[in-house]
């Protein structure tokens, strides 16, 4: 996923597909604790962190350090 690609979600999409990362995060979490290899774990953090910026920004929201 790309931040173009998430700009061009709906509202309902992006909070969708913001859903749908924390359950799959949540999963190959859960993997990991019980032994197994998760490769694309990392790619599914920076993909949420993708939808996570993008809300912000349509929220005006500024990041805080």
């Amino acid at each position: 996923m790309t931040a173009k690609q998430v700009r061009k979600l709906s509202d309902a999409a992006l909070a969708w597909t913001m859903a749908d990362l924390r359950s799959v995060i949540d999963i190959q979490e859960r993997g990991i604790r019980d032994g197994f290899h998760c490769p694309k774990l990392g790619r599914y953090w920076d993909d949420l962190h993708l939808c996570v910026t993008e809300r912000n920004r349509r929220l005006k929201r500024k990041a805080v350090a």
